[in-house]
């Protein structure tokens, strides 16, 4: 179901190898490799493929009471039992990444929501995280069914055109924000770093990434108060403003230097029409 792509430094035989380089193999071996793993899914309208993900992270949450932690698990992208793709409407689509817990029970779900501006062709995304505690954790009375967290920033992220496939050139963190009002006596929290992640939402041709647009930082939507056209509308009209004020403050000096130099020619005539 699911394509893995991993990398590894070569394979050789400890027995043809000096005793040193056997040393230096079992160390090579001891580091864990960069694996990513690779997910697609096909629209049941279309039968094309319409999300692409390569991803690397790692997922902590932790559950605890009276300031105590409980029980608390680790998934990283290779403990993906499953995925569910929801096609709610033409524009918008919801990528489910799903953990296992308890008996092989759905326990985790890393949520992407994909929404396409048709008029535009620009796409962004929302993130969330939902778990089941009483399939997650072990021991606990009477928790919630589900637990909802959300991406604090609060915004969707904008991530390039239909036509074109997003990387992240740097690491992510994100500490989720408890989303679920209701309280139990329980404490619950969630916490996931992406070390990698090229993702790709409609516009897909035969099934492969488009041309890549890389990013070094977090992007927002363009509709959003914090997109690149305002900022930088606020930073042009503050480079302006120093521009203006630079330049008064030089016409006043060399305006003062005029009459300081005039001033002084007009004293020694007068001194010189007096002798």
């Amino acid at each position: 179901m699911f394509s893995r792509r991993e990398t590894y430094s070569g394979l050789f035989s400890i027995g043809s190898l000096q005793p040193l380089s056997g040393i230096l193999l079992l160390l090579l071996l001891s580091v864990p490799s960069a694996a990513c793993r690779l997910f697609s899914a096909r629209s049941r309208r279309s039968g094309e493929v319409i999300v692409m993900m390569d991803i690397r992270f790692t997922i902590n949450v932790s559950v605890g009471r009276g300031g105590q932690e409980l029980d608390s698990k680790r998934f990283l992208e290779t403990d993906v039992k499953s995925f569910n793709l929801y096609e709610t409407r033409k524009n918008l689509l919801q990528f489910d990444l799903v953990f296992g817990g308890k008996r092989g029970k759905d326990a985790g779900f890393l949520k992407y929501r994909f929404h396409r501006q048709e008029e535009e062709s620009q796409i962004s995304y929302m993130l969330r995280f939902a778990m089941k505690p009483d399939v997650m954790f072990r021991n606990l009375t009477h928790p919630l069914p589900v637990i909802e967290f959300m991406d604090p920033y609060l915004y969707s992220k904008y991530i390039g055109y239909a036509d074109m496939s997003f990387k992240r050139d740097k690491n992510e963190t994100i500490i989720f924000k408890l989303d679920t009002k209701e309280r139990e006596g329980y404490s619950y929290y969630a916490e996931m770093e992406t070390t990698y992640f090229h993702v790709q939402a409609f516009g897909m041709r035969h099934g492969e990434f488009g041309p890549v647009q890389h990013n070094t930082r977090d992007s927002v939507s363009p509709n959003s108060d914090l997109s690149p056209l305002v900022v930088g509308c606020v930073v042009g009209g503050v480079l302006f403003l120093l521009l203006v004020a630079a330049g008064v403050i030089l016409w006043r000096r060399h305006l003062g230097t005029l009459l300081s130099f005039q001033g002084g020619y007009t004293f020694s005539q007068a001194r010189d029409g007096h002798g």
